[in-house]
């Protein structure tokens, strides 16, 4: 009875032995793979965005990353363009044409209708990246006077718009536009639609939903 008592009690500490080898391996291993921090203490390290409606166009949404930039939903059927010229991309509706200015694609124009490579006519709806020479004020200064002006924040940006005429020149009948003015950083840009038409051939909203789904990188 005595000895079965002993060998009950050495076969118990073998077990008791083996398992707490086995912890101890197994600590040994979770702390050589994964450092201090147990595996399901670790954090995700993708980027999570939040989706927001964007309430300046209908039907479309906007993904806001932590850092704060913005990420546009173009609406079904746009197409991109993406200028590595001047990182980001735009979208044109579905059948339109669009051209890329040289030297460095600081323009970009789309139309309903082919652009001509050399011509004056970049298309009824453009962004130009401007620069000191070429810049914000020197558009305002060549509209006529009455031009209305106000900032607005469009999917999560602040735009100046302007609406007013050009007058006539050596090219061009007198013109109605609205200019769309933005800062990315530093780096400035200005969409602009222009038409004899005050209505701009109905294309006011392209306008504006062009603007809104800009994305900059």
């Amino acid at each position: 009875m005595g000895k079965g008592i002993k060998i009950l009690l050495i076969t118990g500490g073998i077990i008791v032995m083996l398992g707490a080898s086995a912890i101890l391996i197994y600590l040994l291993i979770t702390q050589i793979l994964f450092g201090n921090i147990p595996q399901g203490d670790k954090t995700l390290t993708g980027t999570p965005t939040t989706t927001v409606e964007n309430t300046s166009v209908p039907g479309t949404t906007n993904s806001v990353s932590p850092t704060g930039s913005v990420l546009v939903t173009p609406p079904s059927g746009w197409q991109a363009i993406d200028n590595t010229g001047q990182n980001y991309i735009a979208y044109r509706p579905d059948g339109w044409w669009y051209r890329l200015f040289p030297p460095n694609m600081e323009t970009l124009g789309i139309d309903t209708s082919q652009i001509p490579e050399a011509s004056e006519w970049a298309g009824i709806i453009t962004i130009s990246r401007l620069s000191a020479s070429n810049n914000f004020e020197s558009y305002k200064s060549n509209l006529e006077v009455g031009y209305t002006s106000l900032v607005q924040n469009i999917a999560g940006r602040n735009w100046t718009i302007i609406e007013g005429v050009i007058p006539a020149n050596m090219l061009f009948d007198s013109q109605f536009v609205k200019y769309a003015y933005v800062n990315i950083g530093g780096r400035e840009f200005l969409a602009a639609i222009r038409s004899t038409a005050a209505n701009f051939g109905g294309q006011e909203g392209t306008f504006d939903t062009f603007i809104s789904i800009i994305n900059f990188y």
